[in-house]
This record gives C-alpha cells, structure tokens and sequence, in this order.
C-alpha cells in the first residue's frame, strides 16, 4: 500500500507480509491511520471516521492530492484500488491483472462490495475492528450480537420470506378447505367440474409453495452454518488479540530492563573514567614526592 498526503502521512509505502500483524509504536504515530487508509482505499469516503476535507494531511499545499493505492491478492487474480482527492476533484479507479474494470467513487464501491461479499458496515463490524472495539460482538449479549450478525448474513431476510411464504400457504389452504366445502350438496357430491379444476390448480400450487419454503429451509440451514464459522473465527480473533496484548506487555518489560541496563553501564563507564583520572593524579603526586626525597638528600 503507497500513502501520499494521507492524514499523518507525506509519503509512505507499506508492504504487508503473510500472516499476524502487530504494528506497534507510541500514541499518535499513525498506527490506526493504517487501517484507515485501507479502509478508505476499499469503500471510499464512506468509511472515513471525519470529513473528505479532513483526510488530506495538514500542511499539504492545495496543489498537491490525497491519494492511497492498495494492491492485494483475492481469488488467484491481482487487484489495485486507487482513491485520490484534492481541491478540485475526487476520483477512484479499480484495476483488475492490469485492466480497469470500475472508475469512480460509487462504480469502485459496487465493485468492491460484490467482490468482498459486504457493504462498508459488514466491513466493519466483521473484519476491521478500530481501536477498543475489536471485542465489540464477543462483548455484546446473545440478543444483541444474533441480530447483528443475521443481518450481516442476510438470515433475518430469509426468515421474513420464510413467515409471508408459510402465511400464504396456510391462507391458501383455509381457501381450499372452503372451496372443498361449497363445492359439496347436500348430499356431499360436487356441485360444479370448474370448482373441481380449481381446486386442482389450488392444490399444484400448494405443492410448489412447499418446495419453495424446503429450498428456503436448506438456505436457512446453510447461513445458520456459515453463522457458526463466523462467531468461532471471532472467537478466535480475540484470543489473537489477546495474545499480540501479552507479547506487546512483554516487550515493553524488556525494553526498560535494557534501558536501565544501559544507564548502568553508563554510570560504570564514568565510574572507571574518574578512578583512571584519579589514577593519573597519584602518580603525579608520586613523582612529586620522589623528586623532592631527592632534592632533600
């Protein structure tokens, strides 16, 4: 990722290695801005946490752009999302193997959202976590977290279609059950063959209602799965998070150990500079002293 005028930075390129990431330095270096840039370079403005006019770094001459470039790999194929503003204009662009498949702000949003399977607040919720809410969902009560997460998946969706498809179907057999009745004399024998026919095609119809509400069933049982992957790789992000805090605690240990190691060895070199000076000076004395026995005798 290549930063140009973005927020704390003038210029910077990022490479992100395979694997855990820990981007560890002091309180206002830039660390969040990271994340804020490769948020900003998937979703836009969007997903910036002030104004656009506050995304371009302080101190920039109006000439010069904002502009973040992100390269990543996504299904075997090499994409690059390019955003860039500056005082007269905004534009964005995503390339695909070196082709450009979308140009501006909203046809690279469309695309992205497409590609990564979610909009810029899934994003968020799922995958970027900025600081002190990366245990936002494993901290949330069960009510709270199931109708996040549902609707992340679009399961709350399926449930709606699932209750309007079982009303209609039982409307539609209340009909039929009324039908059947007035279709009866007195004697119980049909009154009319067209009545007959709709009841036939009443029912069909009930039978392709029971095979659209199983497909959706099967659906169901599908995103409750995929609902299971998600809370256990949560899960999983916390212990991560957890274990970056204890590795981060631990170098924090060591660096003042070997600060105050440093400051003895420091003190000790100026201990032995004042023992040789103090040294020296005895000698002189000693010299003194044997020049004057001399003089004496």
């Amino acid at each position: 990722m290549s930063l140009k005028n973005f927020r704390k930075f003038k210029s910077a390129e990022i490479e992100f290695p395979d694997g855990i990431i820990g981007v560890i330095g002091l309180n206002g270096v830039g660390k969040s801005t990271i994340f804020e840039a490769v948020a900003w370079a998937l979703y836009g403005s969007t997903a910036a946490r002030t104004s656009i006019n506050e995304i371009k770094r302080v101190g920039a001459a109006p000439s010069e752009s904002c502009r973040v470039e992100l390269n990543f790999l996504f299904g075997g194929n090499n994409y690059r999302v390019i955003r860039e503003i500056n005082s007269r204009f905004s534009n964005a662009s995503l390339i695909v193997n070196g082709k450009t498949i979308a140009n501006g702000s909203e046809g690279v949003n469309k695309c992205i959202e497409k590609l990564l399977g979610m909009d810029h607040k899934s994003f968020f919720t799922s995958v970027y976590a900025k600081q002190k809410e990366l245990n936002v969902l494993s901290t949330m009560r069960p009510h709270e977290r199931r109708p996040l997460i549902l609707g992340m998946l679009g399961i709350d969706a399926i449930d709606d279609v699932i209750k309007n498809v079982r009303d209609d179907a039982r409307n539609k057999k209340n009909l039929l059950d009324k039908l059947r009745l007035e279709l009866l004399d007195k004697d119980g024998k049909p009154k009319m063959e067209k009545l007959k026919k709709e009841i036939n095609e009443l029912a069909g119809e009930k039978e392709k209602i029971s095979q659209v509400i199983n497909k959706l069933m099967e659906t169901l049982e599908k995103k409750k799965k995929e609902l299971l992957i998600l809370e256990k790789k949560q899960n999983d992000k916390k212990l991560k998070y957890e274990e970056i805090s204890k590795t981060v605690e631990e170098l924090e240990k060591i660096k003042d150990l070997y600060l105050k190691k440093k400051n003895l060895e420091e003190k000790i070199r100026e201990i032995k500079n004042r023992l040789k000076e103090r040294e020296k000076r005895l000698e002189v004395e000693r010299g003194k002293e044997k020049k004057y026995k001399g003089l004496e005798e």
